[in-house]
């Protein structure tokens, strides 16, 4: 009876001392379907969810695998990768709904990333410090692009990976 009592007490101090897990979340999803037969401007491309308590903030970081260049990777060999591509022309972050914490920034939906990549990488940092969660925050990339000339039909894309990690 007694070793009942002292496990039960272990596992409720073990309760009791365990500090609760900072949460820093972020899911995401695609867009398929774009429709490259003219100019885009603005046009969707991903969605990002949110969710952050940590008291620093968050960062992300978006790797983009073709630089800002939506390709069709099975033209490549058959025509070259100039004109299996259509460059973006610009790429917008912009929120879409949710709340951010207290002390950060939604981001600057008229600036243009595609002037602030490091190779093909954009971090987005929208502050120091938060003294209320980031709660189910969506934020979303918006492209443009010139209309494609002489462009072959095919399946192209970008991919994006995106990494959240503490505020620095």
């Amino acid at each position: 009876m007694y070793s009942r009592i002292a496990v039960l007490c272990f596992f409720l101090l073990l309760l009791i001392i365990k500090k609760p897990v900072a949460l820093n979340d972020l899911q995401s999803m695609g867009v398929a379907g774009v429709d490259f037969s003219g100019a885009g401007t603005h046009v969707p491309i991903a969605l990002f969810l949110i969710n952050s308590d940590e008291a620093t903030g968050f960062d992300v970081t978006f790797t983009f695998t073709n630089t800002g260049k939506f390709v069709c990777d099975a033209l490549v060999p058959k025509i070259g990768a100039t004109l299996s591509a259509i460059p973006m022309t610009g790429l917008y972050l912009r929120k879409v709904s949710g709340t951010i914490g207290d002390g950060l920034q939604d981001p600057d939906q008229d600036e243009n990333i595609l002037d602030d990549f490091s190779g093909n990488v954009y971090f987005w940092n929208p502050g120091l410090a938060q003294s209320t969660p980031t709660i189910s925050y969506i934020v979303e990339l918006n492209a443009s692009w010139d209309k494609p000339m002489k462009k072959l039909a095919g399946f192209y894309l970008e991919g994006i990976q995106a990494i959240i990690s503490v505020g620095l």
